[in-house]
């Protein structure tokens, strides 16, 4: 029984965390934000929808769980 309970706790996690990384990825597409400055992205996603603040680390602009992919002059050239 306690295994179940266990069992079904970390699957109801599991989808919760899904349905959000879902929630954030039509956000970001909604957005456009391909062919834009890094500083207009990051205005234009703050705050996501887990609540946190966006960053820039490595070429990309983090979005949770989404990478903006930046060139070398700043401009998000994509999503992964």
């Amino acid at each position: 029984m306690l295994d179940t309970t266990i069992t079904l706790k970390y699957a109801v996690d599991s989808y919760k965390s899904t349905e959000k990384a879902l929630e954030q990825a039509i956000r970001v597409a909604n957005l456009n934000v391909v062919g834009i400055t890094a500083e207009d992205a990051l205005e234009q996603l703050s705050p996501t929808v887990n609540g946190l603040t966006p960053f820039e680390k490595e070429g990309c602009i983090n979005v949770t769980q989404i990478c903006l992919e930046l060139d070398e002059y700043r401009m998000v050239t994509g999503v992964r």
